[in-house]
């Protein structure tokens, strides 16, 4: 009890001041108990999945890695999906778990699994809870470190080195890169841009910036340079498709696999700024170097001077709105009108499915983060606990949540926790009675739509029973009434938006 004190205190004095999860009776319970009296708030989630997912949010948007709580075994195995969400989208968080050590006797076996074995690919660290170390603060500056991700603490004693996933070595400097002359540089920005400030650089270019959908808002997008996102696999609207190949010089930053659809060799010179120059993660681009942040940042502050690719900028707006259908009552219109409705700033959330490819595309982003989605993992079901979480951190501003018809159901029952704070959360269910986003292509190979097809999409109902005002807009007009009507203050709203499946499917043939 002596280290689980010591752990409390450590935490406490890392600044940490609020934390998530499902305790159990033991330790877990002890360790609450010490933190409560340090000050450390605790926020009881309904699953450890959602534990973990807010954990990592808050470390995300904090700075400061979050955390997670739960009981040995089941508890931390039913924490896996929110610690893949994290480990996938570069979440800081430290996970810390009850847990036999690893001397105790096999007849000690109830609830035990070997934890390592089970989160081995998940985690960036894995160490037990000894009064001889290491450090908490040395597992938060893990967490946040390049790549961020999850730590995982067991309170039981142990060796006390740290287990550390290679994958997440950095390399130690740049090497001299000799470009050719060049005159029409482009910038892809990943979500690297973001922790290493990068914004103010990239808002004051005058030539095409792009950003993965991991990096949406890092440039403003309202900018006239702001040219969009970068996937790799867009189509003839995207403005990838009508700017990339007109560049003469590729200028990634922490432009890596996992944050694209597809990794496509570029037609020109690319250099890539970074802190990893793993194979696995940058190879296929045929970068032809790596320059340090420092070195990138005077890189870009020199071609800063330079100006081209405007007008093609403006040409790539033009071509995509023109070739999505923004009068009929679809996503991209909802999307659109959204400021409008709203009359003021707000934190956009998604879930995956093909409105994510819409708003990724038409919702312009000013800052980092007013846009969050699981741009990496495209893990269905996320929004709503990553947007309970952002909510629940600046609860000052709107926040409008959009899930489809898969995602809704995973994490519902933390709509309890958006009704006790009051959290100024505005609902979207895009409806269009199934797995739209996938039954496209099970057309085009001839298979069976039966699993796609949800028998009966309507939540509206049973969001009222959360005590959550309700409607069901079947079309445009009723979902203006509804939001007109909301009041961010009061808590949140939900509506049920209810689409054409043919139009759905339509909306994204051209992007992607």
């Amino acid at each position: 009890m002596d280290t689980i004190e010591r752990l409390a205190s450590e935490i406490s004095s890392c600044g940490v001041r609020r934390c998530f999860g499902v305790p159990g009776g033991g330790t877990s319970l002890a360790l609450l108990d010490h933190l409560q009296k340090m000050g450390v708030g605790f926020h009881l989630a309904h699953t450890e999945a959602a534990a973990a997912i807010y954990a990592g949010a808050w470390g995300m948007l904090s700075g400061l890695p979050g955390i997670c709580v739960s009981i040995k075994g089941p508890g931390l195995t039913n924490a896996l999906p929110g610690l893949a969400v994290a480990r996938f989208e570069d979440y800081p968080l430290v996970a810390i778990t009850e847990a036999f050590a690893p001397t105790d006797p096999p007849t000690k076996a109830h609830k035990r699994i070997d934890h390592q074995a089970l989160t081995q690919a998940l985690v960036k660290a894995h160490c037990y809870l000894d009064a001889d170390g290491p450090a908490f603060g040395r597992l938060m500056d893990i967490a946040r470190a390049e790549n961020p991700g999850p730590v995982l603490l067991n309170l039981s004693a142990g060796p006390t080195t740290v287990y550390q996933d290679p994958r997440d070595a950095v390399h130690g400097g740049g090497a001299a890169i000799d470009l050719p002359p060049f005159s029409r540089p482009v910038v892809i920005a990943g979500s690297l841009a973001g922790r290493s400030a990068f914004s103010d650089i990239l808002n004051a270019l005058a030539f095409p910036v792009f950003t993965t959908a991991a990096a949406k808002g890092v440039v403003n997008e309202c900018l006239p340079h702001a040219a969009g996102v970068y996937t790799g696999a867009g189509k003839e609207l995207s403005p990838e498709a009508g700017i990339i190949g007109k560049a003469d010089l590729i200028v990634g930053i922490g432009l890596r696999a996992k944050e694209v659809l597809a990794v496509n060799r570029f037609h020109c010179t690319a250099v890539n700024i970074d802190v990893s120059s793993t194979a696995a993660e940058t190879g296929g681009f045929g970068f032809a170097g790596t320059m340090t942040l420092a070195e990138g940042k005077e890189f870009l502050g020199e071609a800063g001077k330079m100006t081209w690719g405007l007008e093609l900028v403006e040409q790539s707006r033009a071509a995509l709105m023109g070739g999505v259908d923004c009068d009929a009552y679809l996503p991209v219109r909802v999307l659109l009108e959204l400021p409008g409705l709203l009359g003021r700033r707000f934190r956009l959330v998604v879930d995956t499915g093909d409105f994510n490819t819409i708003a990724e595309h038409v919702h312009r982003a000013s800052t980092l983060h007013d846009y969050l989605s699981t741009a990496n993992s495209r893990y269905m079901g996320t929004a709503l606990p990553l947007g309970i979480a952002a909510s629940m951190h600046a609860p000052e501003l709107p926040h409008v949540v959009v899930v489809g018809d898969g995602g809704m159901g995973w994490h519902a029952s933390e709509l309890k926790t958006a009704v006790a704070q009051k959290l100024p959360m505005l609902i979207l269910l895009f409806s269009d009675g199934g797995f739209g986003s996938i039954r496209g292509r099970a057309k085009q190979l001839h298979l069976t739509l039966d699993p796609l097809t949800v028998a009966d999409p309507a939540w509206a109902g049973i969001v009222r029973g959360f005590g959550i005002p309700s409607a069901v807009a079947a079309t445009y007009g009723e979902f203006e009434a509804f939001v007109r009507s909301w009041r961010p203050a009061e808590g949140p709203g939900f509506v049920e938006l209810r689409f054409s499946p043919e139009a759905y499917e339509a909306m994204t043939r051209r992007l992607r």
